[in-house]
């Protein structure tokens, strides 16, 4: 089998994670395998799961070659790449891997299901018009109503997942091969698949909608001024199968060029700023006492990345108790049963449970302070450590054998 052969190419590692196309709000339309969903190794042997994105991605931290690389050395790590990218090649080789118009045409039910979700968001465009006509809609302090009525209509129309339950049950993911390149991580995302099945929905330029730069207040030369209807915002009601009318493609045409542009810029932007720093980092050297300096010693940092640490060797650690309530905290980690069969040890059972509390209050204020000052980071229960209790534990307990152990 699969899991076999790639059984022969990692040494004896233990590993654990959740498959990367597995989605659990997807679960309920989706037929996902139990097998599948968690990749569990063990000892080098694959029990579960398949291995992804999540798993064998380039740069994934905790992968499955970061803790090869960790164990066994880096030289055994590169050598694993190796050898599944010679097998992956002779699969492609005899096997193939292609996707066809069937993978991407639907029935007439599906049709109409993915309808009705469309009109459900333009009524709620439509309602917020009528706001707006109204006199009704009240913007927040700092906001005309102008921006805030174009904010709010840019979040109606965004799709969502709803549209996308339709396609979830026409078509099986684990046959469908777009679908399959897109769950696994090799090419695509959901998102690409929803505008080739689906809609397109609203296009948005900038975080802004078509802007009104025709005669006075016109979209498009074909539109009235001041529109007040979705479609002449650059709202898109056709997919790529079904294909674009000339009114929709000026919209579209007019999102292509600015990702085009950005890509361009960002992609020659980034290209430079990082010749310019590895340029100036070329006289940088680390002393034995783990200084940074330049030239003549003049110092830079006073420890290796402010921290000490080689950034090679930071796992993703879970952070179990971040996110749990109260009730679940103590129920998980209390004493009271401890203390019972062991009232010796009451003082330090009672001192380690306070610790903990203690650390995730802490952990809890240090990265709600973190998205207060940034939106896009949000606290989660893994962080980068060098140390991986988890890692640890699971290595022991799969390593030695417990039998007869108390």
């Amino acid at each position: 089998t699969g899991r076999e052969i790639m059984e022969f190419l990692i040494p004896p590692i233990n590993f654990s994670t959740k498959a990367g196309f597995y989605k659990k709000e997807y679960a309920p339309y989706t037929k996902y395998r139990d097998d599948e969903i968690n990749v569990e190794i063990k000892r080098g042997k694959i029990l579960s799961g398949v291995l992804d994105a999540a798993s064998v991605k380039q740069g994934k931290k905790s992968g499955i070659y970061h803790i090869i690389a960790l164990d066994y050395g880096f030289e055994r790590a590169m050598e694993a790449i190796y050898l599944m990218q010679q097998v992956s090649t002779e699969y492609m080789k005899t096997e193939g891997f292609t996707i066809n118009t069937s993978d991407y045409v639907y029935g007439p039910e599906t049709q109409k299901l993915l309808d009705v979700a469309q009109e459900a968001l333009l009524r709620k465009a439509a309602d917020l018009t009528a706001r707006l006509n109204n006199g009704t809609l009240v913007p927040p302090i700092g906001m005309t109503v102008a921006q805030f009525y174009e904010q709010s209509m840019l979040e109606i129309l965004k799709s969502g997942d709803d549209p996308l339950i339709p396609i979830l049950t026409t078509v099986d993911p684990q046959k469908n091969n777009l679908f399959r390149m897109a769950d696994y991580g090799s090419k695509g995302s959901a998102y690409n698949i929803f505008n080739i099945m689906a809609f397109l929905g609203i296009q948005n330029i900038n975080n802004h909608w078509i802007p009104d730069n025709y005669s006075y207040k016109r979209t498009t030369p074909w539109d009235v001024r001041c529109p007040d209807d979705a479609y002449a915002r650059g709202y898109i009601r056709n997919g790529y199968v079904t294909g674009l009318n000339g009114r929709e493609q000026y919209a579209n045409a007019a999102k292509s060029r600015l990702d085009i542009i950005t890509k361009g810029l960002m992609t020659a932007e980034a290209g430079y700023k990082n010749r310019d720093g590895f340029k100036c980092c070329e006289s940088l050297h680390t002393t034995n006492r783990n200084l940074v300096v330049i030239e003549r010693d003049m110092i830079v940092q006073y420890i290796y990345g402010d921290h000490g640490v080689n950034l090679k060797y930071m796992e993703q650690t879970k952070f179990g108790y971040a996110l749990i309530s109260d009730a679940q905290f103590e129920q998980s980690y209390g004493v009271r049963d401890m203390v019972r069969k062991f009232p010796t040890l009451k003082t330090l059972l009672e001192a380690t449970f306070e610790q903990l509390r203690q650390d995730r209050d802490l952990y809890r204020k240090t990265y709600l302070r973190i998205e207060d000052m940034n939106t896009n980071m949000f606290i989660g229960d893994r962080v980068q450590l060098v140390l991986n209790p988890e890692r640890i534990v699971r290595n022991v307990k799969n390593n030695y054998d417990h039998k007869g152990s108390p």
